[in-house]
């Protein structure tokens, strides 16, 4: 684990997974998981990584017995319009929306 991943999860309680080519980070919920952020270095964008990456928390969810994902947009953000096409080619739905921020829902498929 990187000493920023270290770092954050020691602060936040999130947990990683990282790759040469990026990482995730996510949170646990009593029912899902919420996953706060994603990052593909640019040399590696395009490439399908950002989906393996995504695929990886998806399974896991799964294998904890979770119900969903759960994903948020900050509307201030200059990656805003990619990040929601990301999010919904990744198959998340818009749930809900709080004061600059759009969360997206994914439901977990069991069996």
């Amino acid at each position: 684990m990187s000493l920023w991943a270290e770092y954050v999860s020691t602060q936040d309680g999130d947990i990683f997974i990282e790759k040469d080519y990026g990482f995730i980070s996510y949170e646990e919920l009593p029912e899902g998981l919420y996953v706060k952020n994603i990052y593909v270095t640019p040399s590696e964008q395009g490439k399908g990584y950002g989906r393996k990456l995504m695929e990886e928390v998806v399974k896991l969810g799964i294998d904890m017995g979770k119900d969903y994902l759960l994903g948020s947009i900050q509307m201030t953000s200059p990656t805003k319009t990619d990040s929601l096409k990301a999010h919904l080619v990744g198959g998340f739905e818009p749930y809900t929306a709080e004061t600059g921020i759009l969360y997206l829902k994914k439901e977990l498929k069991h069996g």
